[in-house]
């Protein structure tokens, strides 16, 4: 399913899918953590694509995401600044 993103006259249709379907991320958060990965193992078995993930560099540390994210890919490039990283994964 396309996202959606904010344009100048309200919502616009973009040409991005998304890679984990972790968004909003509060959302999986609520599950188990057993169910997380039931979760995170079916859209890997569907789609099983690459993506970039954006993280900023101050944020909360949730091991359980990169765990999982070392386990089934691996990074290509990564690219930082003074706030954010951004690295491209593959599937194994």
């Amino acid at each position: 399913m396309p996202t959606w993103n904010e344009g100048s006259v309200g919502l616009a249709e973009g040409d991005v899918s998304t890679w984990l379907p972790v968004d909003p991320f509060i959302e999986i958060t609520l599950l188990a953590a057993k169910d997380r990965n039931v979760f995170l193992d079916r859209y890997y078995k569907q789609y099983h694509q690459s993506g970039w993930l954006i993280v900023p560099k101050k944020h909360e540390n949730f091991q359980w995401l990169n765990d999982y994210i070392d386990s089934h890919y691996q990074k290509d490039q990564s690219f930082s600044n003074s706030k954010w990283t951004i690295t491209k994964y593959n599937p194994k």
